[in-house]
């Protein structure tokens, strides 16, 4: 078994670079078959020995300032930009390079991910099992199928008085739209649904979550003009956004959660772009989760003295266990120093026998959000552990961990 004082020996990496991409760059210098299985087993597309990362510009600057000129000359790719952000691929083994030479950026990073607690999502569920938990399949539904919240929620008493959202624009945006055409062949969509992509990053698998929402929004009100958009990050989110404000549409749902991108305080980057659509009077509803017992947050304790944190005040206990079903597994870790810090903790996961299988560890120096993340595409089912170290803070801060998996979870210590 591991030492857990291994974090004594676990490399720093360059300050501007997200750890994980340290760690990836580090990889392909030693060995590019080891960077590709690295890369596979925490989900990091990558192409032509490119990773698609955010550039973050300078503090209270907009991406502009950012050299762009340096930036191709480094065989850098620009796709998007939106705001402070700037979204390219580049060559793996330039990441450090870019960090130090390029003019404008304060930090590089992978783009951030939506989350869904919807767990069948990945087992590619249709959307008649994703409304209803049925077990019949797509070829049965021959006609719509009206959801039961409905009646429950006393909208089919609007519906007879006539308030069906007529002259209202409704935008779902998602990441996924599988089985589009089927509903609307079958009735459980309207003929006419104006969609557009804004996609870069495709996920692995199709998803039916946004067929699901817009299904029920049609359910609900049956006359509105129904707006689907799809992302695949923030940059996408930002667009779609900007895109619906063009459209002078009234409302828009969405139904996905982003984690480290905010303290869950109403502000960070996913709130901004709520918060502007809210300014240009769209009304914002979004999903908040069903993920209380993946949760978990308290003051950073450490009676001891040993720089871990402790879960629980009364035993000491330095562990927040829990049981993976195997599969996928996200860990986030954030603490309440936004928007960025330069007061550092860090991310360990262990197994059942104190091996430590992965970390995160950005060296934050003041540019960098107050974040640490773990992704494992593949973790075999068993009982894990979490813990949580003190590199360097001045204070004790309010931490905050979420931890998401496709299986049941749940954290000892919520």
């Amino acid at each position: 078994a591991m030492d857990v004082n291994i974090q004594e020996k676990v490399k720093k990496y360059h300050p501007k670079l997200e750890s994980i991409l340290g760690r990836l760059a580090e990889k392909y210098s030693q060995n590019k078959v080891g960077m590709q299985n690295f890369a596979q087993q925490r989900g990091i597309s990558y192409e032509d020995d490119q990773v698609r990362v955010i550039l973050v510009s300078s503090p209270g600057e907009d991406a502009s300032v950012i050299d762009k000129v340096a930036l191709i000359s480094c065989g850098a790719v620009i796709e998007a930009v939106y705001g402070n952000l700037m979204r390219v691929r580049v060559p793996i083994s330039r990441l450090e390079e870019i960090a130090d030479k390029v003019k404008g950026i304060s930090y590089i990073r992978l783009p951030y991910r939506p989350l869904s607690d919807m767990g069948g999502e990945r087992s590619r569920l249709n959307v008649l099992n994703f409304l209803k938990g049925s077990a019949n399949t797509l070829p049965q539904i021959s006609s719509g199928v009206i959801s039961e919240g409905v009646e429950l929620s006393g909208a089919s008493d609007y519906h007879s008085s006539g308030y069906k959202g007529q002259n209202t624009k409704v935008a779902v945006i998602d990441v996924g739209f599988e089985n589009l055409s089927y509903s609307k062949n079958h009735g459980e969509l309207p003929k006419k649904i104006i969609y557009k992509d804004f996609a870069t990053i495709k996920p692995k698998n199709e998803f039916v979550h946004g067929t699901g929402v817009a299904e029920i929004v049609y359910d609900m009100a049956p006359q509105t003009l129904l707006y689907l958009c799809r992302v695949g990050d923030e940059i996408d989110l930002g667009y779609a956004k900007d895109w619906c404000i063009q459209e002078n549409v009234d409302i828009i749902n969405h139904s996905w959660l982003w984690p480290n991108t905010g303290f869950a305080d109403g502000e960070g980057l996913v709130c901004d772009i709520a918060n502007d659509a809210r300014a240009h009077n769209i009304l914002w509803v979004n999903a908040v989760g069903n993920l209380a017992r993946h949760h978990y947050q308290d003051v950073f304790t450490d009676s001891n003295g040993n720089g871990w944190h402790e879960f629980s005040p009364i035993s000491g206990d330095e562990n927040n266990t829990f049981h993976h079903g195997g599969g996928e597994l996200h860990i986030y870790l954030t603490w309440d120093c936004w928007p960025t810090t330069d007061e550092d903790y860090d991310l360990y996961l262990y197994d059942s026998s104190s091996n430590l299988l992965d970390y995160s560890n950005t060296r934050q120096s003041g540019t960098q959000p107050p974040t640490e993340q773990i992704v494992l595409d593949d973790l075999p089912a068993g009982d894990y552990y979490i813990k949580v170290k003190k590199y360097s803070a001045s204070k004790d801060h309010q931490i905050k961990i979420i931890c998401w998996s496709y299986t049941p979870l749940s954290l000892i210590h919520i």
